[in-house]
């Protein structure tokens, strides 16, 4: 049979668009293609991982999981120190609990699904809804960096 293209992109509808311009610093930005024309924005692609890992601890929680910040980082496969800032926001917001074990030496933090279920079942984030699903035009996006359909040039 034959092979597939190893050049191939995987078919989503994300997609990352970068603005680079000798005016302003380069912005980079993720964007999911609704429908035909109909762009969501997500976020920056900082906001879009935050938010993907968020989730990814939520779901992992949710199903049973528990641990310290070491141990979820491992299991999920990311960073234990962007997991631990997750999980104190998570804390924070009231969406888990965290109880404080005594081992040998020192106290350690053993994150969890809240044992009480919320009013609401959790939904995974996926950023749209974070961004309150704004849709962009991206000409009026370019219209606020100062170019415009017509003429690529940028003004002023």
């Amino acid at each position: 049979g034959a092979q597939p293209d190893s050049d191939e992109q995987p078919d989503t509808p994300d997609r990352v668009l970068r603005f680079e311009s000798n005016l302003a610093y380069p912005t980079t930005w993720r964007l999911r293609l609704e429908d035909v024309g109909k762009w969501t924005f997500c976020g920056t692609l900082r906001e879009h991982r935050e938010s993907e890992l968020r989730d990814a601890i939520l779901t992992f929680m949710l199903d049973g999981g528990e641990g310290t910040a070491r141990e979820i980082a491992k299991e999920l496969g990311k960073r234990e120190g962007d997991v631990s800032e997750n999980l104190k926001q998570l804390v924070e917001q009231g969406e888990i609990e965290v109880e404080s074990v005594k081992t040998g030496g020192r106290p350690m933090s053993v994150y969890r699904a809240k044992t009480s279920q919320p009013d609401e079942p959790f939904q995974p984030d996926h950023q749209a809804e974070k961004s309150q699903g704004k849709l962009i035009d991206l000409q009026d996006l370019g219209g606020r960096w100062g170019f415009s359909a017509h003429n690529p040039t940028p003004r002023g």
